[in-house]
């Protein structure tokens, strides 16, 4: 107990020196002729929000004369080498760890300067007074093979360089700060301030979430509170040179129990610039950017080009009334339906599994108890969007009112359905497919909030149509008029609809999923084929993907410039890795479907479901009814758009799971019927 005291203490008394020199070093920032208005950098970990905003007036008052918002680090892999990287480089950086050696080249390391030590490992002489990092060949081993770019490492001190400034980085050796300001020979200029690019790390959080387990609450709050007061201060002290600063925190909050968002807050300053919240052509979200956003911020702000193969956006402000409580708002719904989100689509997949056992165990028999359920599991695509939209704080009222607006789907499909003398299933189906619809045309702001996808957190995609809803979009879109159908006379008119579902998917303005509109061709060519009248044949799968290419062709050749969406930025990364990128591409979707698959919620729902399976399986080999379209068309064309999914998606095993479960549902609210 004495000795982790002392440990404390003495860590605390390095906090205070080491804080006290960063202070002392700032007095002499100032902006040269050569450099015009410098930029600088702090990097303060383990921040939320609310941290930011109570550290001080001086603090405030830079968020209210600048731009503010939260930037997601969430990635696959989680480390505080990777988060360094992909914020200096504007690329994801490849899995490194152990790599936070960067050292003044007059520093002891081992005994030896790490000057000679760095020569002893590159064969190149660092000058004297720059800081060296001894990571520097593991960091590139790591970034050699695709997606990552050893080239990327060192962007922002090559590119000060080649515009004749200079980069510093004040902060405690050894440190990962250098990462940011370091060209491509892994060196910053110096520990000096007066530069092109100076990046700081007050090292007081770095450390007191070291020392976190060794502190009670109460001595770890009061001692966060010193150090944001000390933040405060600094901020002050920057503000008065009339540098552009970016303060941000690289590594996110650690939550001591339950989750926590890989949100942290960025704040962006620039003397006489625009306020409000910030976005980025990566996200397209009011309020929100990513940590690869920020070194082409850092170019942008000094006037520097962007190399084409970074991945990240500058990001742009748009004007807020409140934006401290939108991000707080944006902050508590994602964090909700991120923790709600396997629960309740876990229980929804049960109910689902469950319906559709008895339904084949009691041969459809209880249609009053299983038609209902199965019309409330097909509400549920649009009741989610409808109910998440709401952006409902809470979550038994949030449960209540998706409860509630499956009711209000279900008594419009009824409400429909009975004049028109249907059943409500098209109907169902038809709303759905207008919902999604109208939303991606109109900017998605329901898709954006869904928590089906949580587009904020996971980092994947954060506009548009995800993988999920393109799954459901396909089948409701596919199903409906197959429900409808009542002459080869809505031939023209269905092809019409299927082309006009599979332009919205794939339109870079509007879905901008590329692998979706793959798996709409699919589907609703083979449904189209058969439904005049042709049997399907090789050539006529021939003809689809020479008409799928050639579709992204199209979109790709409208999908370029500052504002591409995914895909553009997928064929440009192409482009320049050749062929390397195709087996990177291939690669990443075999390891993303099997990462899936090993999921719990995935095996669990896989095993569950075999007891059905087997039992329809069985039903209908005996069976010798002639089947309606919804079986003799829908089901090749599900198949077929099932394979298309899983072979040119991400996560496609997810869009073929979700077209299949809205596929079969369908046809067992028909059997129900069938049997009454």
């Amino acid at each position: 107990g004495r000795s982790a005291g002392r440990e404390v203490k003495a860590a605390v008394s390095s906090q205070r020196s080491a804080a006290g020199i960063v202070i002392l070093m700032l007095l002499v920032i100032t902006a040269s002729a050569s450099a015009g208005q410098p930029i600088v950098v702090i990097l303060a970990n383990y921040l939320s929000l609310d941290d930011l905003v109570s550290a001080g007036p001086k603090t405030r008052s830079l968020i209210e004369d600048g731009a503010v918002g939260l930037m997601n680090t969430g990635y696959r892999v989680k480390s505080p080498d990777v988060w360094y990287l992909t914020l200096a480089t504007g690329v994801q950086a490849g899995r490194v760890t152990g790599t936070a050696e960067c050292y003044k080249t007059d520093e002891l390391v081992g005994g030896i300067p790490a000057g000679e030590v760095y020569h002893a490992q590159t064969g190149k002489t660092a000058p004297k007074g720059s800081v060296v990092c001894l990571g520097f060949a593991r960091i590139l081993r790591a970034n050699q093979k695709p997606p990552f770019r050893a080239d990327a490492i060192g962007l922002l001190g090559d590119s000060f360089h080649e515009a004749h400034l200079t980069t510093a980085v004040i902060a405690a050796n050894p440190n990962m700060a250098a990462f940011v300001a370091m060209d491509r020979n892994g060196l910053v200029d110096s520990t000096a301030s007066s530069a092109g690019l100076t990046v700081i790390e007050p090292t007081d959080f770095n450390k007191l979430e070291d020392m976190r387990e060794l502190l009670s609450k109460r001595a770890y709050d009061l001692e966060k509170t010193r150090c944001l007061r000390n933040l405060d201060d600094l901020i002050a002290r920057i503000r008065q040179t009339g540098a552009t600063m970016i303060v941000c925190s690289p590594c996110p909050v650690q939550a001591d129990k339950g989750f926590k968002p890989d949100l942290t807050p960025i704040i962006l300053f620039q003397p006489h610039g625009k306020k409000g919240l910030l976005t980025s052509g990566t996200t397209r979200t009011d309020g929100l950017i990513t940590n690869m956003d920020v070194a082409p911020t850092i170019l942008s702000h000094a006037s520097l080009s962007v190399p084409s193969f970074v991945i990240g956006r500058p990001a742009e402000v748009i004007a807020s009334p409140n934006p401290i409580g939108r991000l707080r708002r944006m902050e508590q719904v994602v964090t909700q339906e991120y923790k709600i989100r396997i629960p309740t689509l876990a229980a929804i997949g049960a109910l689902a599994i469950l319906a559709a056992t008895i339904a084949e165990v009691t041969r459809g028999r209880g249609e009053r108890i299983l038609r209902p359920i199965f019309l409330f599991l097909l509400s549920l695509p649009a009741s989610l969007l409808i109910a998440d939209g709401l952006k409902i704080i809470g979550i038994g009222i949030y449960l209540i009112a998706l409860v509630v607006t499956a009711g209000l789907v279900m008594a419009l499909s009824w409400a429909i359905s009975r004049p028109l003398r249907l059943s409500p299933l098209p109907i169902l189906h038809g709303m759905t497919s207008l919902l999604i619809l109208g939303d991606i045309l109109t900017g998605s702001r329901l898709l954006q909030w869904s928590i089906v996808t949580c587009n904020q957190i996971c980092g994947i995609r954060y506009y548009g149509l995800g993988n999920e809803y393109m799954g459901l979009l396909v089948a409701s879109a596919l199903l409906f008029p197959l429900l409808m159908w009542k002459s080869k006379r809505m031939t023209i008119p269905v092809l019409i609809w299927f082309a006009g579902v599979t332009l919205v998917i794939g339109y870079p303005g509007f879905g901008a999923n590329a692998g979706g509109f793959l798996t709409a061709v699919g589907t609703f060519g083979i449904a189209w084929i058969v439904l005049s009248g042709v049997r399907f044949r090789t050539r006529h799968a021939l003809a689809l993907i020479l008409l799928g290419l050639l579709g992204i062709g199209v979109l790709f050749s409208l999908d370029i410039g500052s504002r591409a969406s995914h895909f553009g930025r997928s064929m440009a990364l192409a482009r320049i890795y050749g062929w390397q990128w195709l087996g990177y591409f291939i690669g990443g979707k075999l390891l993303m479907h099997l990462a899936i698959l090993k999921t719990p919620q995935v095996q669990y729902t896989i095993l569950a479901s075999i007891p059905f399976f087997v039992l329809y399986g069985r039903r209908m080999k005996s069976e010798t009814v002639k089947r309606g379209l919804v079986e003799s068309v829908g089901f090749p064309a599900i198949i077929g758009g099932m394979i298309v999914a899983f072979l040119f998606n991400d996560s496609g095993i997810v869009p073929a799971g979700l077209m299949i479960a809205g596929y079969m549902v369908s046809i067992l609210y028909l059997r129900v019927q069938e049997a009454k």
